[in-house]
């Protein structure tokens, strides 16, 4: 599990004052329990491993020059990922050439609750189904397909194993927002994958020709004289 125990919060606290005196090495010890966390925040919100490393070690460096603006009874590892997701946002925001309004509303309405389509033929996905490349390659494309809010809360929540209240105070929510992505994330995810139901993990093989053909092309196009 990737969040500390609730009785590492003492040792947290003991490392954040040793690093305030100082101690770089405490630093490390701080840090390193929320790198996968903070990684998976990163990656849910730009979908692409190599920028989501970047953002992090940014956000690394951004709190330890910045230690000392985290009040006394704050999580660092809330902190840390709250920072991660600021940045990652910004880069996704730079990327895509728009100016963001920081209170602007989300592509998602939260006060319209999101009604999946009947799958009476749903099962839950072996889990050695998901150990194969194609299965997993199509639940990857899911996910990536969730709106970016969904995408955030559904990281924060079902893998960097965060409790609502943490997930809200990272991503600046509230709790019922948090509630409200939380369950339409998983229910767009498991509408995607249903068998008999257009599920793209039954089709995982044609997802794969896809993907290589559009690498394919790719390439074909990088060599094809100007």
């Amino acid at each position: 599990m990737i969040k500390p125990n609730e009785s590492d919060v003492d040792v947290e606290a003991t490392l954040v004052r040793s690093v305030r005196e100082g101690d770089r090495e405490a630093f490390i010890l701080l840090v390193r329990p929320w790198e996968r966390a903070a990684f998976l925040a990163a990656n849910a919100v730009v979908t692409n491993a190599t920028t989501a490393e970047e953002i992090v070690q940014g956000a690394i460096l951004e709190a330890l020059s910045s230690l000392r603006v985290l009040q006394p009874n704050g999580k660092f590892g809330v902190w840390l990922i709250q920072i991660t997701v600021d940045r990652a946002r910004k880069t996704t925001a730079e990327g895509d050439g728009k100016v963001r309004d920081p209170v602007q509303k989300p592509s998602i309405d939260d006060e319209v609750d999101y009604v999946p389509r009947d799958l009476s033929s749903w099962r839950l996905i072996p889990s050695e189904t998901l150990e194969n490349t194609e299965h997993r390659l199509a639940l990857e494309h899911a996910f990536a397909c969730l709106p970016q809010e969904c995408r955030e809360v559904l990281t924060l929540q079902d893998a960097a194993h965060l409790s609502h209240n943490e997930t809200a105070e990272a991503l600046g929510l509230s709790l019922r927002q948090v509630k409200t992505r939380l369950r339409r994330a998983r229910l767009q995810l498991r509408e995607a994958l249903a068998p008999g139901n257009g599920g793209r993990w039954l089709n995982a093989s044609a997802l794969v020709q896809e993907q290589k053909a559009a690498r394919a092309s790719s390439g074909a196009a990088g060599l094809t004289p100007a």
